[in-house]
């Protein structure tokens, strides 16, 4: 698997007690391609569900989403598009006022 080749989509969690994980979720092999529409139905489904269950080689991890203040995937997901969707966004360092 590998997130560059686009054969895997990294997603990293941030929980609210400050702890990271990032897990490689491998692209189906074989399947047909979903469309966009599909696509962006799952996605929304899984962000509005309260478990997340990811099945690993070695266990399985449960994650609260309770827990969890942000979700980050790499490479990015262009295809989700919709009203809460803030396109051609750029992350940029914030200027701090000294006083």
């Amino acid at each position: 698997m590998d997130v560059a080749s686009g054969s895997a989509t990294q997603i990293t969690f941030y929980y609210r007690d400050g702890q990271v994980e990032s897990f490689l979720i491998p692209q189906p092999v074989g399947e047909q391609a979903t469309t966009t529409s599909q696509f962006q139905m799952n996605t929304r489904h899984l962000l509005e569900s309260h478990w997340w269950i990811l099945h690993l080689p070695e266990r399985t991890v449960f994650i609260n989403t309770n827990n969890v203040l942000k979700v980050e995937a790499t490479p990015p997901i262009p295809n989700l598009q919709g009203r809460d969707v803030l396109p051609l966004a750029e992350q940029v360092t914030p200027m701090q006022a000294t006083f």
